[in-house]
This record gives structure tokens, sequence and C-alpha cells, in this order.
């Protein structure tokens, strides 16, 4: 064991140093071979990227279904899941989890590039980072860079990353001031804003008694730990009420892909209450639950309440009324100044009440104060 982590130091030292030499190699190449590891169809952010690549001799991408254990979910339908959506986009993908696949590592696809989206190493022997060291990686971040946590931004694998890309220079300076070895950093602005940016259809069911259409979005962290957003337990069961009884109004349960297999685990919830709860979303008359991609989702509502960080961002680019659910004020201190701003644009909340005076006065009577800063920060921050 001591002789394998040693053995595992010394490759990672001599990868790092090799990553310059690779970089030049690789842009000498005729065809650049590219694999974007997809792991979650709601995390899926990289579209528009993979179809500029698609569309230019020098490139070759491929997408590879690598499903992330760290979901704790049932990785068959997770998979299942993946390569239906897939299929329906036309995409150039291999899938070496079915039956007799003889793909069993990233290296037999012979890429020259790994675009990673996950901070984490959490994948199957033969997709980890360090089984691949005859690649370049690049990580582009599924979300938006708001919490300056070093579970996040100073993870092992981010430190073995060719090029770390950020959504602005003002970010990137404030990550350089808490983490200055960090030096793989390129403001390019990520490819999930491309994405807001163009025609995207509806993904609403039709509900023609719908005067306003609203997403529920609630955050995963049902237990206490580094991450203390969600309100889900303190709410649940109110806000599914408060839905059902108001039918002039559409709502989207949007929940963050851990909350379900968090709540599987939970005492006093487990996966019968948790079934029973989302299939109670999907198959009310003016409800509808969303656990896959959600760009249509969020370009056509007219509001979300939620307390999921990447969130903070990525629903500002619909210039809608968005609520966060403030569970501790204490989460502003974890927020890089990018983070503090996006809050900024958002009404606060703690409870239902909150939840009922918000939908009333700013949804449905259009009092929205934040309408202005809201547009300021799209402008300086999100717009092409």
């Amino acid at each position: 064991m001591v002789h394998s982590a040693f053995l595992k130091k010394i490759l990672s030292k001599i990868y790092r140093v090799l990553i310059p030499i690779k970089a030049y190699r690789i842009r000498r190449k005729q065809v650049i071979n590219v694999v974007f590891v997809f792991s979650r169809v709601s995390m899926w952010k990289n579209d528009h990227l993979y179809r500029e690549m698609s569309n230019h001799r020098r490139f070759n991408p491929m997408i590879a279904i690598v499903p992330d254990i760290m979901l704790n979910a049932n990785l068959e339908d997770i998979i299942d899941e993946c390569e239906t959506f897939l299929k329906e986009k036309n995409y150039n993908y291999i899938n070496p989890f079915i039956q007799d696949s003889s793909v069993s590592s990233l290296r037999q696809l012979h890429p020259d590039i790994i675009f990673y989206s996950r901070p984490y190493n959490a994948y199957p022997d033969g997709f980890r980072y360090e089984e691949n060291y005859g690649s370049l990686f690049c990580y582009s971040h599924y979300g938006y860079h708001t919490i300056k946590e070093s579970h996040i931004i100073d993870t092992r694998f981010i430190n073995h990353v060719w090029q770390n890309y950020y959504e602005n220079s003002d970010l990137m300076e404030e990550t350089l001031q808490l983490w200055p070895h960090l030096k793989n950093i390129r403001v390019t602005g990520l490819p999930n804003t491309d994405s807001f940016w163009h025609n995207v259809e509806s993904q609403w069911k039709s509900y023609p008694d719908a005067q306003c259409k609203i997403i529920w979005a609630p955050h995963f962290s049902v237990e206490a730990g580094w991450l203390n957003y969600s309100n889900f337990l303190d709410i649940a069961a109110d806000f599914l009420k408060f839905a059902k009884a108001n039918k002039s109004l559409q709502f989207a349960f949007k929940p963050h892909p851990l909350l379900k297999s968090s709540l599987y685990k939970h005492p006093n919830w487990g996966r019968d209450k948790t079934d029973k709860y989302y299939h109670e979303w999907a198959t009310f008359d003016n409800c509808q639950l969303v656990e896959g991609d959600y760009i249509g989702l969020f370009m056509c509502s007219d509001a979300m309440i939620h307390d999921c960080s990447s969130f903070q961002v990525e629903y500002l680019h619909a210039n809608k009324p968005v609520m966060f659910l403030m569970k501790d004020e204490c989460i502003i201190d974890g927020l890089f100044q990018f983070g503090v701003k996006a809050l900024g644009c958002h009404y606060k909340g703690k409870n239902m009440d909150d939840i009922e005076k918000f939908i009333s006065n700013v949804v449905i009577n259009g009092q929205d104060p934040k309408k202005a800063e809201r547009e300021e920060l799209i402008k300086d921050y999100l717009m092409p």
C-alpha cells in the first residue's frame, strides 16, 4: 500500500511536469481527439462547445457515458437516461457500460484531451483522471464558481488540469488571492452560458389555466455537513400542498440530482416516501417533475424559488424574479464576490409565508424592485 501511494505521487509529479510538452505536441496534430465525460443529463453543459468542435476540421469529439458513483443512485437507470438523451440529440457517443462492451478505460478511446465537468474524482475504475495520464484534462464546471471552498476549487483533480475555465477575470483574481498556486485558470466564460442565449423550446407541459409558471429547485444537503443549504425538510409537505391548492399557477419541481438519494438514506424519509413524493409532483394537474435538461424550463418560466448555489447565477439568464431560501445568513460568508452579487439579485426567504408573499406580490402582481439589479449583472457578466 505504501509503495502504491508513493508510485501515485511520483506519477502525479511527472504528469504535471509534462503538461506543457503534451500541449505542444497536441497543438501540432492535424486532428485532435476530444472525449467529453457525460455523467448525468442535468449536468451536461457542453452542448455548444461539442457542436462547434464537431463542425471544425481539427477536432474529433466524442462523448463517453461515465456515471458518477458519488450520486448514490441506481447507476443502470442513470446510464439509460444518458443514452436516451444522447440518441435523441444525435451525438457521437459511446456507452462503455453496456453488456459485452470492449471499452473498460478512456485510454482505449485514444483521447488527446478529456473534458470533465465535476471537481471530484468519483468515477469507476478506468475512467478517473489518474488512470488516463496519456491525455490532457480540461475542466468546465457544470455550475458556476460561487462557493469559495477548497472542496470545489482546489481538489487534487483540479491541480492536474491543463485548462480550468472561469467565468470572468474578477472571479479569477479573487480565486488566486486564496489559492495562488492555481496557474491553470483560463478566463473564457463557461460553455453552459451559451445554451441560454440560443433559441430554446419550452419544457413546460401544456396547462392552459396557468397564470404563472414557477420553479422550485431544492438542494440536496438535507443532512448537516460542509454544505448546509437545503430547506427541503422544513417546507416539502407545505410546498406540495400549496401547489395543489393554487390551480391558477403551474409548478415545476426541479430537485438537485443528489436529493433523491439523500432522502433515500434519511431516517424520516426512505425510498417509499421519497418515490411517492416525487410521483405526486410528476402527476398532479398543475405540477411536473423535471430531473434532466432544464434550459427550456428556466427560460420559459416566470419565477423560481431555490437554495442551490449554482442556480444563483444560472437562473439569472432568464431575467425573471427569483427567491433564495436562506437557511443560514452565514452562507454569504462562503461566497465569492461574484456569488454575493448574484445573490443580491434574489429576494430572500426562509419559510412558506415568505414564499407565498413572493409569489403574490412579486410574481403575480409584478412588484419587482430587483429587476434593474438583475439586468445590470446580466449585462456585466452574462451577455456574450
